[in-house]
């Protein structure tokens, strides 16, 4: 059973989380302000969660699919806030699901956009704002690594 510091911590990372995702639907930029220093959080804490070694490891592997992306695509396509991003919840899932969290976001951007595309309210050129759906991938997982 976590601690009640890990309590708070995950509540701490569910709420920059929710915070982020709504600053970028608004406007459509990830602020540094608060992506930065969420990092670094999840960088002090990784020794009381789930390990500084699959933490690392995760903050590495969660933003290779984005840049990858982001190099197909284009920085255009794909900001920097949203590898940022990647990047801390690659720190707070660990190597286990941070790669699943990541994959689950995209897979939800695919099919919203398909829907918004099928319903004539996008185009394939439209900006979809990525941080909800990378959330959307990692709540369910932050959840999980409290059981």
């Amino acid at each position: 059973m976590p601690s009640i510091f890990v309590f708070v911590l995950y509540a701490i990372y569910a709420g920059i989380l929710l915070y982020v995702s709504w600053t970028d639907i608004r406007t459509r930029r990830i602020p540094n302000v608060v992506i930065g220093p969420a990092i670094l959080l999840a960088l002090l804490a990784m020794n009381w969660t789930i390990g500084i070694t699959p933490a690392l490891l995760g903050g590495i592997i969660a933003p290779l699919p984005l840049i990858v992306a982001r190099l197909i695509a284009g920085a255009g396509k794909m900001g920097m806030g949203d590898i940022k991003m990647a990047i801390f919840v690659g720190l707070i899932l660990g190597s286990d699901f941070a790669l699943v969290g990541v994959v689950i976001g995209l897979i939800l951007s695919l099919i919203v956009g398909m829907i918004g595309i099928l319903r004539g309210k996008w185009t394939l050129q439209s900006k979809l704002p990525f941080g909800p759906f990378l959330a959307a991938g990692t709540l369910p997982l932050l959840l999980l690594l409290l059981v």
